[in-house]
């Protein structure tokens, strides 16, 4: 039996769903999902599906992190934009965020891209589209997410906590374009899965940036490493 909605996502975020009227959508989204379950390999498992939202409480949000899809090789998508599970070798997207991270903060480079430790600080780690073909990026991107995804990007930024939001590609910028930001610090910059040695990404400086500024509101900064 598939679990209910209601079981998949947690409470907090679902009644905020609920006030803004988008379960039955979602719902739909589901039906969809499990249909192309019949005809090819979906990332990731149903109780995944929403691990982003099951991992980082709504009230507790400091910074939200934007991806694309869920990464799209056996073993490698766990529900939250970027991270893979600890036995997994980070893909390229990952290599690059750690390279930063080496690059802005020093010391070893970190080697586990299993983000969580983010999410427990209060990292929403949010695919803009939250299912995916094997083998095939972006393939469930006409599925709705999008529309389910920008909305749980509205009520994060409306609770009354400072954030940070870090938006890496076109589709993380064009997922939020036109949404309230409030007071909250919003920082751009290119994708970081190119593996040119002159990805543009790099050298961004959003941790550091990010830390500052929560820092600036009384807010604790994030351990990235």
């Amino acid at each position: 039996m598939k679990p209910s909605l209601a079981n998949l996502i947690p409470i907090d975020w679902y009644e905020a769903l609920e006030i803004r009227g988008v379960i039955p959508q979602i719902e739909q989204i589901l039906q969809k999902v499990e249909e192309r379950r019949l005809h090819e390999i979906v990332y990731p498992s149903d109780d995944l599906l929403f691990h982003a939202l099951q991992a980082t409480p709504l009230a507790k949000i400091r910074v939200i992190l934007i991806g694309q899809d869920p990464y799209i090789n056996v073993g490698q998508a766990m529900g939250l934009a970027f991270s893979v599970p600890t036995n997994i070798t980070p893909p390229p997207s990952l290599r690059n965020i750690f390279t930063e991270l080496q690059n802005e903060f020093g010391g070893e480079r970190r080697l586990n891209g299993d983000l969580t430790d983010w999410t427990q600080q209060g990292v929403l780690l949010l695919n803009s589209v939250l299912s995916v073909a094997a083998g095939q990026s972006f393939s469930h991107q006409d599925l709705g997410w999008q529309n389910i995804t920008r909305t749980l990007v509205e009520i994060a930024l409306s609770t009354p906590s400072p954030k940070v939001m870090l938006l890496w590609g076109q589709k993380a910028k064009q997922l939020v374009e036109g949404l309230p930001t409030y007071n909250n610090l919003v920082l751009m910059a290119a994708h970081p899965v190119a593996l040119t040695r002159n990805n543009p990404f790099i050298g961004c400086s959003h941790f550091k940036l990010a830390n500052r500024w929560l820092e600036s509101q009384g807010v604790a900064p994030i351990k990235w490493v």
